[in-house]
Formats: C-alpha cells, structure tokens, sequence
C-alpha cells in the first residue's frame, strides 16, 4: 500500500476513534503534548506522526496501536442479504455466490457459496487460482481432480488446493451438489 494512502487511512482511523471517545483535538493534544495542528495535520493524513507520538495517540485514545491500521470494527463486521450477493458463472450447471468479507492486514479472504447442478461442472479449461483455496463440500458427491490427481468427494469432505494448479470438478451425482470454497490470497 502507498505511503501517503496509508498516512490518510491511519489518520481517519485516528479522528473515528477520537470521536467515539468524545474527545476533541485540543483535548488529545493537551494529553500527547504536541499542538492542535499537529494533531489535525495527522488526522488530515498530512504528516506521520513520530513512533513517540503514535504511542501516546494510542495511550489516550485507550487503543491498541493496530487499531490504527485496520478498518473499524463496524466495518470488520457485518451482514450481507442474499439479495446482495454477486453471482458468478463457474462452467455448466455451476453457480457461485460471492459472500463479501472483509480485507484485514493487507490479505484478501474471499468466499463462495457454490452450487452445482446434477451432472454439472466446470469448464473443460478449469479453473487456475493464484491463491490457495480450501473447499468444503456440504452435500453432493463431485468428482475433483486437482492437477493430475482425482478425488471423489461426498458430504463434509474438504480439500486443499495449493496455489498456480488447475481444478475440474463434475457433479456425477441426480441431485444438486452445495459446497462453501474460500481463497485465500494477497
């Protein structure tokens, strides 16, 4: 991430907490000993404030410092209807719906709920994730192969598949086959 994107983003996440304390700029500034100014300069995401300064920001905003770094808990956490979910297409008969998560520490967590038709898979090209993935198969039976080796999963099985390999799976089964995969990336 951009320095200077990173200086507004911890100086946003620095005026949010200070707000929710109650506090004003003055009032903090008083207590880590440095201006008004100062303090609004960092906030602005203007200047970085010394490693010193950070410290006592934390102290009197009763935070932890990574609180600086990452979105608000309120962001951190929440809920997505299914109405709001984006759908992908992932080969015949295969449906994927994006469950939205939140970026915490510069990694990326994505998760779908797949659904797979009777007797429908992936393309004949696959898929070629440059992330790992972990698939969990909630009910079904589907055929996978991941590289050169085939498994055959059934209700509760999950698998591991490491990044840059491709992936084919085929529902043989006369019913609808739903699984949750996460991949995992940077």
């Amino acid at each position: 991430m951009d320095i200077s994107v990173q200086r507004k983003f911890m100086g946003a996440r620095a005026r949010e907490i200070r707000r929710k304390r109650g506090l004003t700029q003055l009032d903090v500034a008083r207590q880590v000993g440095v201006t008004d100014g100062q303090i609004s300069t960092i906030e602005r995401g203007v200047s970085s404030p010394s490693i010193e300064t950070l410290c006592s920001l934390a102290k009197v905003l009763e935070t932890p410092l990574y609180e600086f770094f990452v979105e608000s808990e309120e962001k951190r956490i929440g809920v997505v209807r299914g109405t709001q979910r984006k759908l992908k297409k992932l080969g015949t008969g295969t449906q994927a719906y994006e469950i939205p998560s939140p970026r915490v520490h510069r990694s990326n967590l994505v998760a779908y709920h797949v659904i797979i038709d009777s007797q429908g898979g992936s393309s004949e090209k696959g898929l070629n994730t440059p992330a790992p993935c972990l698939g969990f198969l909630m009910s079904g039976k589907v055929d996978v192969t991941v590289g050169v080796n085939s498994y055959s999963m059934k209700e509760n099985d999950s698998i591991w598949v490491p990044p840059h390999v491709s992936i084919h799976w085929k529902n043989t089964a006369k019913s609808k086959a739903e699984g949750l995969v996460v991949v995992i990336g940077d």
